[in-house]
């Protein structure tokens, strides 16, 4: 990026994003892994789930700017036409993962493949500005190849892992990955274990520590949509081998491995498991879990990586032997129970996992882990332990268990909405997310709303303690879809702090207000100096199923001839755009006379459209994050180059 952009956009940070650095990418994402405009520490909306978000680590935003893509399924509104009835916790257990959905809006084959993906490449060539040339690499790996036509990505890519600049080498490892190949699995593992086929690759004497996480996160994926059992066993048995390796010198390796571990499913053991033997860990679900567990019991191993390992033992426990959930509850119950400073982080990790693992019914270990839940709620733990302790708990109560039905949504209501209305200044904005968590599992299977509880979530709304409960309140209403919130929610887009009017927005998305078109329209179509406003009203348009939000962008891109209008409206069009929105993406990517900038965001735009996924490619990797004790190739709140902070 050159001086006079880099200029320009430390000037546009000044003027159009007053707002703190957001979670889930931390800045105003741009192509690739490059800080976009505003810089790390400028401040501005988070690009790929967020909108907006406090820097407090402890603050509720955080964790909804990193899990928000699996509530919104943005996509399915975007192609269908309305709001989608998934939206819950179990996204990314590989449901739906592979070929196409619907139809609707979306481009099809002859226009990505005869139009966008030539003109993707032609932008490539004799390139020399890395944001453009990041920006596409990926775009191509979200499009991948045509179904029917001789595979060529995959060489494309390839060429570019030898690149001599850092950021183009990791972006073109990681975009192996995004393409899910399985023919590119080899390379990945190569490079992930520093051998010398993947130096060879990489045009180096050693792969660099960072490329090694990248390729673990890429060699996931590929695991993640994986048709054949053999695939997904021979990603698992490399990822194995790299988290054997430690935690040493660096913990980007091993945490990328093991967050890659819990996205490739194996098969699971047919019968009850031997305990006289110990499965392989490349044999079977079982033997992932037994591979996963051992190094949980590791005292050897860093408390902050060892944080990392209780998600992926939760998501791996889903569909294997029932004895797996009852020794993993058995010992997240006890080290939640023991609270001591050196337990601190891994019980933060248990406490995200701990949501996802419990259910609402009477068997044992749900109810000894809802206790704990409870307890750390109630009888201290850091502040938050605290306030994942109220998220788990809402989550776990609001999910359906197959055993004996009890009073636990009930007594969880009832305790949450205590604390909403008498608890601390942090904890009230938690509690609410909590209660629209749970309102909206109980009601998604098959019970009754609880109408005292909407009743007195609207009141509470109407008289907010600070912003962040403000904005939390709004959220909770639109995941419960409380229609009777409408001109509540209608009057805050108008006015006030920013993060408050954006969560409107969207909770008028999420409930389906059609009401609120019109006045989030006037955002998408004449609103300036708001990016991220503009932004949360086309997604919350989109979500309502109205078209009109791609064509406006489109005509505020061709119209304009500012940086700023010209980045916002990109920026928007990868989120909201359609089919329709891909001729005036494709001039300006192929305008040379038009700014790099610009154009390196019409191509991560045409990515997004074209992308071959529901979701976006790094939300499974998000999704239960421990976002303030990332390694810096997850998550980089303060350089921007995690991979997290890639669109």
């Amino acid at each position: 990026m050159s001086k006079r952009n880099l200029a320009a956009l430390a000037l546009l940070s000044l003027i159009a994003l007053p707002l703190p650095a957001a979670g889930h990418g931390g800045v105003y994402r741009g192509p690739g892994a490059t800080v976009g405009p505003g810089g790390a520490n400028e401040g501005g909306p988070s690009s790929n789930t967020g909108g907006f978000a406090d820097t407090d680590p402890a603050a509720w935003s955080q964790w909804w700017s990193f899990n928000r893509d699996r509530y919104l399924a943005l996509r399915d509104a975007v192609f269908a036409g309305g709001p989608s009835e998934t939206g819950f916790d179990d996204f990314f257990l590989g449901k739906g993962t592979s070929g196409r959905w619907g139809v609707g809006m979306r481009p099809d084959e002859a226009l990505l493949h005869d139009q966008v993906v030539p003109a993707l490449l032609a932008a490539l060539e004799r390139q020399k500005d890395v944001d453009i040339i990041t920006g596409v690499l990926l775009a191509l790996a979200k499009i991948g190849d045509h179904p029917d036509r001789e595979p060529r990505i995959a060489k494309v890519l390839h060429e570019w892992v030898s690149h001599r600049n850092q950021e183009v080498h990791e972006t073109a490892t990681v975009a192996l990955g995004v393409l899910a190949q399985p023919e590119a699995a080899p390379l990945l593992a190569d490079l992930m274990l520093d051998r010398s086929a993947g130096r060879e690759a990489a045009g180096r004497g050693s792969v660099p520590d960072r490329t090694q996480a990248f390729a673990a996160y890429g060699l996931g994926l590929i695991g993640y949509r994986a048709k054949a059992e053999a695939v997904r066993s021979f990603v698992v048995m490399n990822l194995a081998e790299a988290i054997a390796l430690g935690d040493q010198p660096t913990r980007d390796r091993m945490i990328a491995a093991v967050i890659g571990m819990g996205l490739v499913r194996l098969a699971p053991s047919e019968g009850e498991p031997d305990p006289r033997s110990a499965p392989r860990v490349g044999e079977s679900r079982e033997g992932q879990l037994a591979f996963l567990f051992e190094h949980w019991q590791d005292r050897r191993l860093s408390a902050r990586t060892k944080a990392y390992l209780a998600v992926p033992l939760d998501r791996l426990s889903d569909g294997a032997h029932a004895s797996w959930k009852q020794r993993i509850a058995a010992s997240f119950t006890e080290v939640l129970s023991k609270r001591t400073k050196d337990q601190e982080v891994i019980q933060h990790g248990i406490l995200l996992a701990a949501g996802l693992l419990a259910d609402n019914d009477q068997d044992p270990e749900d109810q000894r882990l809802r206790n704990a839940l409870t307890a750390t709620i109630e009888d201290g733990g850091d502040r938050l332990s605290r306030h994942l302790a109220l998220l788990a708990l809402g989550r776990a109560c609001g999910r359906e268990g197959e055993g004996l039905a009890g009073s636990a949504p009930s007594d969880a209501r009832t305790l949450l909405m205590r604390i909403l209305s008498r608890g601390g200044t942090s904890q009230r904005p938690w509690a609410a997310l909590a209660i629209g968590l749970l309102e909206r599992g109980n009601v998604a299977a098959g019970h009754d709303p609880s109408e005292g509880l909407r009743l007195a979530m609207m009141d509470a709304y109407s008289k907010p303690g600070s912003p962040s409960e403000e904005g939390a309140i709004a959220t909770a209403l639109g995941l419960m879809a409380e229609r009777r919130a409408t001109n509540a929610l209608m009057e805050r887009t108008q006015n006030g702090d920013e993060n408050s009017r954006a969560n409107a927005m969207i909770a008028l998305g999420m409930m389906n207000a059609k009401e609120a078109i019109a006045v989030l329209g006037r955002f998408v179509s004449s609103v300036t100096y708001r990016p991220g406003l503009v932004r949360e009203a086309a997604i919350a348009m989109a979500l309502l199923g109205e078209k009109s939000a791609g064509p406006a962008l489109v005509s505020r891109l061709r119209r304009s001839n500012k940086l700023f209008e010209q980045l916002a409206a990109t920026w928007a069009l990868g989120f909201v755009g359609d089919a329709r929105a891909v001729p005036g993406l494709l001039e300006v990517l192929g305008n040379e006379r038009e700014n790099d900038t610009t154009r390196a965001y019409a191509a991560v735009a045409l990515g997004m459209i074209g992308d071959k996924e529901r979701f976006p490619w790094n939300s499974k990797i998000a999704a239960d994050v421990l976002w303030w004790q990332a390694p810096p190739t997850l998550y980089d709140a303060m350089g921007g180059k995690g991979i997290l902070d890639l669109l």
